[in-house]
């Protein structure tokens, strides 16, 4: 299991760094205390509508864009012009964009999250343990474009 993880965790420092040249891997990264808590099996890059390896710079786009809609939604809301029973279904999608963004802005934190779902991977891989589905969490992809069709 080791082995196969510290491999899926380089194979994944090596793309981030192709992509990403403001990216600095370091073991400090994993000794850092986390932004936030995270939890390995929701896809906080499917939340957010970013591809794994996408720089720092792209998942910021995605998370002011986020913070952009919500806060339009909310003057919306508030002029009337929204339907209130949508309410409940935008304020968890706030939450798991906010979740998302605090995981995947702190490269510490990201860096952990990855790890941690590598190892999901790698257990599964090497026979440990069953991967289990990520748990349901909203498409950012789909929701960007909704708001932004040039997304």
């Amino acid at each position: 299991h080791d082995e196969v993880l510290t491999a899926k965790t380089l194979s994944r420092q090596k793309g981030r760094l192709e992509k990403d040249k403001v990216f600095q891997p370091s073991a400090a990264d994993f000794d850092t205390p986390s932004a936030a808590e995270f939890d390995a099996h929701v896809n906080y890059y499917k939340v957010t509508g970013a591809e794994e390896l996408s720089p720092h710079a792209e998942i910021e786009r995605r998370c002011d864009k986020f913070r952009a809609m919500f806060h339009l939604h909310e003057a919306l809301t508030e002029l009337g012009s929204r339907q209130p029973g949508k309410n409940a279904e935008f304020q968890e999608r706030k939450k798991q964009v906010a979740a998302a963004c605090a995981v995947l802005l702190h490269q510490p934190t990201r860096q952990q999250y990855d790890h941690a779902r590598d190892s999901l991977d790698a257990a599964a891989e090497v026979g440990l343990k069953k991967r289990p589905p990520d748990k349901d969490s909203m498409d950012g992809r789909k929701i960007l474009q909704e708001f932004d069709p040039a997304e």
